[in-house]
């Protein structure tokens, strides 16, 4: 097994900022930040490490960054394509986001 990750120490709250960032939203009001329940559990820190597929030659074509803005243009670009011919649409990407992504359980719970 090989973890083609980053090689930088990277917590949730940063990559929220990061992700509202590139999408041009303003993290402070654009995310609501919800206490865990007490009997929630989950593992506190994790630790991406690609030194083993480094060893073999592999590097990465392009930063955290660059993939999240690639992401956000295709996710757009998807969006856009599923809105058009939409009368009721306002044509904001995250419309477009929760449109796929309703359609995603649709076909899951139908199989």
């Amino acid at each position: 097994v090989y973890c083609c990750g980053g090689t930088e120490y990277l917590n949730m709250k940063d990559l929220m900022i990061r992700l509202c960032n590139a999408m041009g939203k303003d993290p402070q009001s654009s995310v609501e930040v919800v206490e865990r329940p007490l009997n929630f559990i989950e593992i506190k820190e994790q630790y991406i490490d690609a030194t083993k597929l480094r060893s073999l030659g592999w590097t990465p074509k392009f930063s955290l960054d660059d993939g999240i803005a690639k992401s956000m243009d295709y996710y757009t670009r998807l969006s856009r394509e599923n809105l058009s011919g939409e009368q009721e649409s306002d044509g904001s990407l995250e419309e477009g986001i929760r449109k796929i992504v309703r359609k995603c359980i649709r076909d899951e719970t139908s199989n």
